[in-house]
This record gives C-alpha cells, sequence and structure tokens, in this order.
C-alpha cells in the first residue's frame, strides 16, 4: 500500500481558496455599491415592472408654461430609465383629493404618490412614508433650507420639494406718469413702500366721473397669500408687527381696496394691469409673466419689479414650494423605484428646467435667470427666505392668518 506524498503548501492554497470563496460575498456588495452599482437588494427592485399611481394637484400657480405638461417629461425620461415601470398621473382637486381622505380612506383605492399641500394638508401625517433614510446628507444639504423645512416633520421627512416660487412688487410706472408722480423710486424697505403706496393713491375726476386709485393691491387663494410675506416674520406676531401696522393704516385710508385679503388674482391683476387703477401690486411671478403677455399683444403698461422688503421680519415668509410624498402603504417593492422618480426631480437636467414654467429650483446652487434682470432680482430674494408653512407650525400659521383676516375686518 503507497503512503499518501502530504505536500503542506498545497493544504494552504487550499484553505485560501475556500476562505475566499466563503467571506467574498460578504464583501462583494459594497463594492458594487461603490461603484454606483445594483447590489443583490436593489437588482430584486430593479427587476420590479408595473404601474405607479400619482395624484398631482397643480396648486401653485407657475409664472408660465404649463406644470403638468412639465411633470409628463420627468416621466416619460424616468419610463424610459426603468423599462416596464409606468408612473399614471391623474390630475386632481384638492378638494376632490379630500373627499378621499375624508374617513376611514380605503388604502387600495389610494396612490403611491401624492402632493403635499400648503395650508390644507388633506393627507394624514401618520398615512406618509418618511423618506428621510432614502437621502445622504449631501443630498438634503444641496436643498434650499427653506423647502427642506416645509416638508419636515420633526425628523421625519413627509416628501420631496422640488419647484419653488416667489412673490414681488410690480409698480405701475404709466400710473405714476399719468399722476404726475417722479418716475424715480426705490422699495428697499416698508418705508419707501409705504410712501409709494400713499402717493399713487387718489380720486380723480374725469368729467363727471370720480375714480379711485389704489396704492397696493394683492390676491390670496387656498395656496397662496402674498400678505404673509410682508407681514410674518420668525417670531409670528400680529400686534406691534410693522407690516400689519402698515396694512391696517392703507385700509383706513383707502389705500387698498376693501377686502383685498379676498380678491382673487384675476381681480386684483385686472385692478393693476387692466384697469390700471393700482400703483403697486404684491404677487408670484405669474405676474410678471402676464405683464409680458400683455405688452406682446400691445396693451401693457409700463412697470417695475422689486423684491419684497424684509425690514424687521428678520427674513422673508414664503408658501410658494411644491412638494411630493410616498404613502405608507406602498409595498416595499415599489418604494425604491418611486423614490428613484423623486430623486430624479432633483437632477440638473430637470431642475434647470423649471425656467420654462416661470420658476426656481430647490436647490441652492442652481441660479436659473443671469440673463432676464426681473426673474434674477427675484430669484436671488429666495436667499432671504427664512420661513415656510411646513408640519410643525401649519396650524399656527392658518391662525395667525385667520387672526389677521379678523383684524383686517375689524378695521375696515
Amino acid at each position: 500500500m503507497k503512503s499518501l506524498n502530504f505536500k503542506p503548501t498545497f493544504f494552504v492554497a487550499l484553505c485560501i481558496s475556500i476562505m475566499f470563496l466563503v467571506t467574498a460575498p460578504l464583501f462583494l456588495p459594497s463594492k458594487l455599491a461603490d461603484r454606483g452599482l445594483l447590489v443583490p437588494d436593489d437588482a430584486e427592485n430593479e427587476s420590479w415592472t408595473g404601474i405607479i399611481s400619482f395624484w398631482y394637484v397643480p396648486a401653485l400657480d407657475t409664472g408660465r408654461g404649463s406644470q403638468v405638461q412639465w411633470m409628463n417629461r420627468c416621466i416619460r425620461s424616468f419610463e424610459k430609465q426603468h423599462p416596464g415601470v409606468f408612473i399614471d398621473m391623474r390630475i386632481m382637486t384638492a378638494e376632490r383629493l379630500a373627499m378621499y381622505f375624508s374617513g376611514d380612506p380605503d388604502p387600495d383605492l389610494l396612490p403611491e404618490l401624492i402632493s403635499l399641500g400648503t395650508y390644507d394638508q388633506y393627507v394624514p401625517y401618520d398615512l406618509l412614508l418618511d423618506l428621510k433614510p432614502y437621502f445622504q446628507d449631501d443630498e438634503l444639504s444641496a436643498l434650499r433650507k427653506p423647502a427642506l423645512n416645509s416638508v419636515m416633520l420633526e425628523s421625519r421627512m413627509l416628501g420631496v420639494p422640488w419647484m419653488m416660487g416667489v412673490y414681488g412688487l410690480y409698480v405701475s410706472n404709466s400710473l405714476k406718469a399719468e399722476l404726475d408722480l417722479p418716475p424715480e423710486g426705490d422699495l428697499k424697505d416698508l418705508d419707501a413702500l409705504n410712501e409709494m403706496a400713499n402717493a399713487m393713491s387718489l380720486e380723480k375726476k374725469t368729467g363727471r366721473k370720480t375714480i379711485r386709485y389704489y396704492g397696493f393691491c394683492t390676491y390670496s387663494t387656498p395656496s397662496s397669500r402674498p400678505l404673509l410675506s410682508i407681514i410674518y416674520g420668525n417670531e409670528g406676531k400680529i400686534i406691534n408687527n410693522k407690516g400689519y401696522s402698515l396694512i391696517e393704516g392703507w385700509l383706513k385710508g383707502n389705500i387698498c381696496p376693501p377686502n383685498m385679503s379676498g380678491l382673487t388674482y384675476q381681480q386684483a391683476f385686472g385692478l393693476f394691469a387692466v384697469e390700471k387703477r393700482a400703483g403697486v401690486m404684491l404677487g408670484s411671478t405669474r405676474v410678471l409673466y402676464d405683464l409680458r403677455k400683455l405688452a406682446e399683444s400691445g396693451k401693457g403698461i409700463d412697470y417695475s419689479v422689486y423684491p419684497v422688503p424684509t425690514d424687521d421680519l428678520g427674513g422673508m415668509y414664503l408658501d410658494q414650494i411644491a412638494a411630493i410624498g410616498i404613502l405608507e402603504k406602498t409595498p416595499d417593492e415599489v418604494r425604491m423605484p418611486c423614490m428613484e422618480f423623486l430623486k430624479g426631480l432633483l437632477d440638473i437636467k430637470h431642475q434647470q428646467t423649471l425656467d420654462q414654467l416661470g420658476m426656481f429650483s430647490v436647490l441652492h446652487s442652481l441660479y436659473l435667470y443671469g440673463d432676464d434682470p426681473d426673474m434674477d432680482a427675484l430669484e436671488s430674494s429666495l436667499d432671504k427666505v427664512t420661513v415656510a408653512p411646513a408640519a410643525t407650525n401649519r396650524e399656527y400659521i392658518n391662525k395667525f392668518w385667520g387672526d389677521f383676516q379678523g383684524m383686517l375686518k375689524a378695521g375696515q
């Protein structure tokens, strides 16, 4: 019988090979992830195909264009990158959305993706998925702080902000000329605004007709309250607030139209640009683009655009932030495609096309209007925004608005 010829070097090599085969799979996923490749769990999610339901409420007024078409372009781009995954976007009104969430909503009837509200949040917070675990710190720090804060509920992230607007002051130089007022003027602070509004408010007789001119006008909608941008500061005070005192004095002095906070956008814009009976209008970028359309039709006015002055408010209040959330009931395998879509909206290739809507990016490093002085001035004012309606303070702001409107009515 032959004895076995034992070779120590062969035995050591065999042991090393076995150890490699056993331990390599433990390190492979992290290495693949470092290279931006799919790890096994991601590969499983990537293999999911089906339809993602998206309920979209176009609550914010864009400056121009169609936000629905803009969103559809993003959807088509996503579907092209994810064969077999489709997003079914259904355009909803806020009222219809509220109907679905009244009482005890049926999860089978609800979508995966859903627009978040500004002042009326119809989706209960506990039905929304916390999105913060899906973001790296650098991804969150790339967002404008007010935009991020608008979707935070303590440590939970209820949605992804993707678009911002901003309010501005629009001055009718045409009315200045008609009233023989000097063309110069700046709205660097509320005192300058007060002086200009008073100078452009008067009654003028034309034959037997008396025409009333107002120095200031604005509007409100369920998701847009421009007046808060000049009266709501970090402390949220009404009494002894300079902005409130200013407007209270204007109402008593007929500087602004009665029930101004109840005017629609169309009524305020008509008073300012069509009837030409208001000197200054406070409003969103829609005002600017509507003024430009009037000019193209030969019916426009000469105007100037100024950012909203912040004065003693400690920063500017802004409610023009659009966001989208994911419902908690969304199956695990569908959550990743939903997140990839929402993160895709933050991709610079999409964010830099927000100029097609006359709106602004939520990325603090991205400025879109270097060749448009009026929009550039408004875009720069985003750096002064410090307060936005969010889950943690939305109820307080709604109460503030209710109290403010009550005080305005009492002062008329």
